[in-house]
C-alpha cells in the first residue's frame, strides 16, 4: 500500500497476547447527540459491548475512558486516554484494542495513521471493530482501515458545512440566533425573537465609545470600569480585547454582520453609525489588532498560577501603565530575558494583586521539565499519574 510516498508492507504480524491486556476504549464527544438531547451510544452502552466481547473470548481488559466530550477530530497531545493507550501500547502491556467503531477512536485521518501505523502496527495490536468488519492480517482488511478513517473524518466536515449552510439561509431570512451582546436582552414571541436594549448594559457600551473617542486608551478604560464594579456581559472583568471587541461589533450600530455579509438584525441601534464608524477608524489608526501573538506562546503559560490570588501566569506583553510592569526585561548586558507574571497584576495593577515579582521563564520551564523526568524515572507517583506525566514529557520532547 501506498502512503505518504512510499511503499508500506500490507502484512500486520500480531503480537502474543500471553501476559497482556486488551483495552476498551469508548469515547463521546459533545457533538454526539440526538434531537431529544440524548447521546447516540451512551458511554456504558459502549463499555458494556467491549467488556462482553473481551469476557467472550477470555481476555483480562482495561478501560480508556478519558476522552469523554472530546471531539475525535482533535490532537492526540489533548487526548488523555489515547496518550496513556499509546504508552500502555508501547510498554508491551496491550495485545488488542477493542471500540465500537473506529469514529470512536478518531474522526481526524492524519492523527488516526499516526496510531494505526506508527505506534499499533510496529507492536503488533489486533484492533476490534464491534461494528465494523476489520480485520488487519489480511491486505484488504487494512485497506478497509483506511476507508473508514476517510469516511469518519467526513462525517464531521459534512455535519459543519450542513450547519454552515444553515446558518447562512437563517441570516438571509433574518431568523439566525445569535447570543445577545453586552447591552440587549432577547424575548421570543409566536416563536420570533425581538431584541431589547438593556439601558443598564448599554449604558457601559456608550461609555466605552465616549471614552475611547475621547482619546483615552483601552486599558484606561478598562481599568476603570472594572474599579467602578462594572462587568462584562457574562460577568467578567473588562480588559483591552473584550473592550476591542465591543468597538468591532456592528451590532451597535444596528447591524448583524455574518460570514462578511450584512442581515436582517432584532437588535435595535445602541449607538449610531457615524459614532461606531470613527470609534473604529481611531482603533485602526492607533494599530491596536487584538489577540494572542503566538511569539508569546510559552511552554507554561496559563498551567502554573499566582500564588496570592490563583490567576493564571503568562509570559509577554509591554508596560501599560505606571503600575503595571512588563513581562519582558532586559538583563544587564541588554538581551531580553522572559519572565512569567500574574496575568491579573499585569492587567489591572496592584489594587487587584500585590504579587509583582516575576519567575524567569527559563528557570521555571527547565524545573517543569525536570520534574517530570524525575517523575519517570524514579516511578514516584501513582501509575495513572506517572504514565500522564511520561506522556506529556514525550511530547514536549518531541517539540
Amino acid at each position: 500500500m501506498k502512503r505518504n510516498g512510499k511503499i508500506e508492507s500490507m502484512t500486520w504480524q500480531l503480537t502474543s497476547k500471553e501476559g497482556k491486556i486488551a483495552a476498551l476504549y469508548v469515547r463521546v464527544s459533545s457533538n454526539d447527540y440526538g434531537q431529544n438531547g440524548e447521546r447516540r451510544e451512551s458511554v456504558p452502552l459502549q463499555i458494556e459491548k467491549a467488556k462482553a466481547y473481551a469476557e467472550k473470548q477470555g481476555w483480562q481488559s482495561k478501560l480508556y475512558d478519558k476522552d469523554c466530550d472530546i471531539s475525535g477530530m482533535e490532537d492526540i497531545a489533548d487526548r488523555p486516554s489515547i496518550l496513556e493507550l499509546m504508552l500502555d501500547i508501547k510498554a508491551g502491556r496491550v495485545h488488542t484494542v477493542i471500540f465500537r467503531a473506529i469514529d470512536r477512536l478518531f474522526r481526524n485521518k492524519a492523527e488516526g495513521y499516526k496510531f494505526f501505523y506508527e505506534v499499533a502496527k510496529p507492536n503488533g495490536i489486533n484492533i476490534i471493530s464491534l461494528t465494523e468488519p476489520i480485520d488487519i492480517t489480511t491486505p484488504y482488511g487494512e485497506q478497509m482501515l483506511d476507508q473508514l478513517l476517510g469516511s469518519a473524518q467526513t462525517v464531521p466536515l459534512a455535519r459543519a458545512k450542513e450547519s454552515r449552510d444553515s446558518k447562512d439561509k437563517m441570516a438571509t431570512d433574518g431568523t439566525l440566533r445569535t447570543r445577545p451582546a453586552l447591552g440587549y436582552t432577547v424575548i421570543e414571541s409566536d416563536g420570533k425573537r425581538s431584541g431589547i436594549i438593556k439601558e443598564s448594559e448599554a449604558a457601559i457600551v456608550r461609555e466605552i465609545y465616549k471614552r475611547y473617542l475621547a482619546g483615552e486608551g483601552l486599558s484606561k478604560i478598562g481599568k476603570s470600569l472594572n474599579e467602578q464594579g462594572k462587568r462584562g456581559k457574562c460577568g467578567g472583568i473588562f480588559y483591552n480585547f473584550n473592550i476591542s471587541q465591543i468597538i468591532r461589533n456592528a451590532i451597535y450600530k444596528g447591524e448583524l454582520v455574518y460570514n462578511g455579509t450584512s442581515c436582517a438584525t432584532p437588535y435595535p441601534a445602541i449607538i449610531d453609525a457615524e459614532t461606531w464608524a470613527q470609534a473604529n477608524a481611531q482603533l485602526k489608526r492607533r494599530g491596536y489588532k487584538g489577540g494572542t501573538s503566538s511569539r508569546n506562546k510559552s511552554l507554561l503559560a496559563g498551567a502554573i498560577k499566582c500564588g496570592y490570588c490563583h490567576s493564571k501566569l503568562k509570559t509577554g506583553g509591554k508596560q501599560i501603565s505606571s503600575d503595571v510592569y512588563i513581562m519582558a526585561k532586559l538583563n544587564q548586558r541588554g538581551k531580553v530575558y522572559r519572565l512569567y507574571r500574574c496575568n491579573t497584576f499585569v492587567r489591572l495593577g496592584k489594587s487587584n494583586c500585590s504579587e509583582s515579582i516575576g519567575l524567569g521563564a527559563d528557570m521555571v520551564e527547565t524545573f517543569a521539565t525536570d520534574w517530570l523526568k524525575y517523575i519517570v524515572e524514579n516511578k514516584s507517583e501513582k501509575g495513572t499519574d506517572l504514565k500522564a506525566a511520561q506522556a506529556k514529557l514525550e511530547y514536549i520532547n518531541a517539540k
